[in-house]
């Protein structure tokens, strides 16, 4: 049983795709190829975008101060706050 958790541990970081820093746009605070999700109770600080180009998901009571740009959906769950845009 344990052979199989590690086999599927590997091949789930084999999968996982890495951004290199000069590939990310300016002005982000957080972005992402794939699909985003800012974590319940989690947020950014500062007036950065978050971005993905794919959808973004904000978690319950989380705050984004900075606006959201998303190529696909944004889900805002249960008292999220975004003080900025979101397109």
């Amino acid at each position: 049983m344990i052979k199989k958790r590690f086999k599927i541990g590997l091949f789930l970081l084999l999968n996982m795709s890495i951004l290199q820093a000069e590939n990310v746009p300016s002005c982000y605070a957080v972005f992402s190829t794939e699909d985003l999700k800012i974590g319940d109770r989690a947020g950014t600080d500062g007036n950065g975008i978050v971005g993905s180009n794919s959808q973004v998901l904000v978690g319950h009571d989380a705050t984004i101060v900075g606006s959201v740009v998303s190529a696909g959906n944004t889900m805002l769950y249960d008292r999220a706050n975004i003080q900025g845009n979101i397109t």
